[in-house]
């Protein structure tokens, strides 16, 4: 994991997102698959923490170098609001879901919001850094 957040793979940021988007998508379909074997499933774990890993690192890193040089810490802190809120609302709906449909559904809704969400990412073109501080108008 840590190639992929410093070193030669950081300069390739939108392939090392997209793809780790990918691998925590393939994670969740490992473990729908061999749900009934305990090896499956902690293959799919670590497959899955592995691009989870990553994504956590890059992902706060993306929003401050996005936002503007004065709005860092309120870009940062929105991000982290809505990560928290993120999580409480998933958990919530992953247990509606589990308790109508069971396990196999939620597999298969994280799976397809995990799609949408590469598929949002494949669409965002290139991630460019900020300015170093003295170029910046």
């Amino acid at each position: 994991m840590l190639p992929a957040i410093v070193g030669r793979a950081a300069s390739r940021e939108r392939s090392v997102f997209l793809a780790a988007i990918a691998i925590a998508a393939l994670g969740i379909a490992v473990l729908a698959a061999a749900m009934s074997s305990l090896t499956g499933i902690l293959i799919a774990l670590v497959i899955f923490f592995a691009a989870f890993n990553v994504l956590e690192a890059k992902l706060p890193a993306l929003v401050s170098r996005a936002a503007p040089r004065e709005a860092t810490g309120s870009a940062t802190g929105v991000y982290s609001s809505v990560q928290f809120l993120g999580t409480f609302f998933g958990a919530a709906a992953g247990g509606v879901i589990a308790q109508h449909a069971g396990a196999l559904a939620v597999l298969a809704v994280c799976l397809g919001a995990t799609m949408l969400w590469l598929a949002a990412a494949w669409n965002m073109g290139e991630f460019v850094a900020a300015p170093p501080e003295g170029l910046r108008t």
